[in-house]
Parts: structure tokens; sequence; C-alpha cells
């Protein structure tokens, strides 16, 4: 039962058992993930010490995923405005993480006040990973296509998650914040550069050509490196693109990859993956990052927050 409500959160055995091998699955370092069709393909590191999060997260059966949520602020004690909730078509909320400096229990508060009955908890990350989400759990009453959606999302760490206003059920969704003073990151990934909220998002890469990429990025200070889309998205690294091939993402690791908590400041390295448009899996590897509501086409996305000039 959870404590903060009547209701019954507990988890179906068979739906326990799955989440118990997500997450032993999650705990286990992946230096070369899986390759990008539907299935998401990015850096997740998990340490063992994260397996008492896990472990609390079973016991209290929420399924951590990690979406973006919308930011409201509510009466005295509600802390600062954490959301910006867009309610879209199909009785669907989409919320976009503005500021982490309110607690899980304000953010809570200021979601369920705005009316989307949600439950927050907050996790140290790296930095980029800093309002995203990144975890989220289910209840045993949710639908399973509510909760498929939902951990897409986290999957590309996204800003902006989007989920039905209603449904049956309890979700608690975590947002990435900053590490404070001598703690280490719970959740350590390198996130679609990009994606709206990513480090080169006002770049406007997405489809670019190769070498356009390149003279756009020298001018910014980095170094860059080729990743084959058809071999994943940053593990297999070419000296040059493929012909005809397009930008579909970047990474840029803000911390050692063989060692989470060690952290890279101000790096100066991106890994720009290149696929040709026709390969089937040049949708999935351009939207990584982006709510189901921004997957449109690369020249419709929304670039109104970059600076102009």
């Amino acid at each position: 039962m959870d404590p903060m409500s009547s209701r019954d959160t507990s988890l179906a055995p068979d739906r326990l058992a799955r989440l118990r091998g997500h997450l032993m699955t999650e705990i286990a370092t992946q230096t070369a993930p899986a390759e990008v069709g539907p299935a998401p393909t990015h850096l997740r590191r998990w340490t063992l010490r994260r397996i008492g999060i896990a472990a609390s997260a079973v016991a209290a059966a929420t399924a951590a995923v990690f979406a973006g949520l919308a930011a409201t602020s509510g009466p005295g004690g509600l802390g600062p405005s954490a959301f910006a909730v867009t309610h879209l078509p199909g009785d669907t909320v989409g919320i976009k993480v503005v500021n982490t400096q309110a607690t899980a229990d304000q953010m809570t508060r200021q979601l369920q006040a705005d009316g989307v009955d949600v439950r927050i908890r907050t996790v140290p990350t790296t930095p980029q990973l800093v309002g995203t989400w990144v975890m989220a759990s289910f209840s045993g009453e949710v639908p399973a296509a509510v909760s498929d959606a939902v951990a897409a999302q986290t999957r590309g760490y996204v800003a902006t998650i989007e989920l039905p206003a209603v449904f049956p059920g309890s979700i608690t969704l975590y947002v990435g914040r900053a590490m404070r003073s001598g703690e280490t990151p719970q959740v350590g990934g390198a996130r679609n550069a990009l994606a709206p909220g990513g480090l080169l998002f006002c770049d406007r890469l997405i489809g670019a050509r190769p070498a356009d990429a390149q003279r756009t990025l020298a001018a910014d200070g980095y170094t860059v490196h080729w990743a084959d889309g058809r071999r994943g998205l940053y593990t297999q690294e070419v000296a040059t693109p493929p012909a005809g091939s397009r930008v579909t993402a970047a990474f840029i690791f803000d911390f050692d990859r063989r060692n989470v908590d060690q952290p890279i400041v101000n790096p100066h390295d991106v890994t720009v993956t290149v696929l040709d448009p026709r390969d089937p899996r040049f949708k999935a590897q351009i939207w990584l990052g982006f709510a189901p509501s921004q997957q449109t086409s690369p020249s419709a996305i929304d670039f109104s927050s970059c600076p102009t000039g």
C-alpha cells in the first residue's frame, strides 16, 4: 500500500519478476548498447550502489521511468515552479522540466494541483541529464500501453514527457537533478545533444550534411568523431562519413565512460552519428530525445527557444 495514498500500488508477481529482471539488467554496465530500431540506444550506466534505489522502487511498487514534466507552481509552500504543463489533443499532457530546485514533494504537489496525478522523485545525475526524465515506475493497474509509451520516452532522456491526462493505477516519475557536495551520480548517461534541451540543439544539425556539421561544430570548438548509424549510435566510429549519409544524432560525454563518477569538465569531443536517410533506422535515430508530439519532420522542429542572430 502506498503510504501517500489509499491506493494499492503492489505489483502482480509476474510483473514484479519482469521488473526485477529489468533492474538487474540496467545495473550491469553497458559499454556497447543495442542498435537503434524502435529500441533506444543510449549509454545508461548503472553502478551497484543503485541497487538500493532499485530495491526500494520495487518494494514501493514504482518502476523508475524518466519523462519530461511540465511546470506549475501553486500557492504557498509549493516551492519554485518546476514544470511547464501543456494540455495536448487526445487527453494527453506534456510535462517539461524547467527547474530542479524544488523538492520532490513540492514537485509532486505542483503537478497534482494542476490535475496531473503522478508522483515525483529526484536523483543526482551526470550533468547533461539534469532536468530530464531518467526513470519511472508503475503500479500493476497501469495499462501496458501507457507504461511502454512512457518508458520509451525515458530511454531518450527527454526533457518533456507526454502521458495520458487520466489513467488507472499509479505512476512515479524520476527527474535528474544536480549532484550536491559529496554525492556521486545515481544515473549516468549521454543523451542526444541534438534533442530539445541538448547542448547542440540550437545548431540545427538534424539531417545536415556531414561537411556542414563539421564546419558548425569546429566553429563551436568541438573535435568531431563520426559514428556509423548502421552499427549503433556511437559504438562504431568511422574515419569518414559514408557517401550520402546525413546527421541523425550527436553525443558529448561529460563523464569518463569507464568510470561514471569521474566527470569531464567542458568536454570538447563530440561523436556525430550519420546514416543514409533511406535507412529504416533513420527516423528512430533522429527523434531520440524528442517527445512524441515533437516528432513531425526536421523542418518543423520548434527552435523558438534558441537565440536569434
